[in-house]
């Protein structure tokens, strides 16, 4: 993947959309903004099983790697 997740973690913190999809590739800020554009798809995978498990990790320190 390549992104640094920390700051990633920061500008959506901050609420700074521009900044973290500034800092993605072009396919992956247009799939991003797809997502955030449809709530019932942004909250269908906030509420996945993967997405907590991502969250958790992130939690305690990161995803390791």
């Amino acid at each position: 993947m390549g992104y640094d997740i920390d700051k990633m973690i920061e500008s959506a913190k901050k609420g700074d959309t521009e900044k973290l999809l500034a800092s993605l590739n072009e396919n992956d800020a247009k799939r991003i903004k797809q997502l955030i554009s449809d709530k019932e798809a942004t909250e269908k995978l906030l509420a996945s099983e993967q997405a907590k498990k991502i969250m958790e990790m992130l939690k305690r320190g990161g995803l390791g790697g």
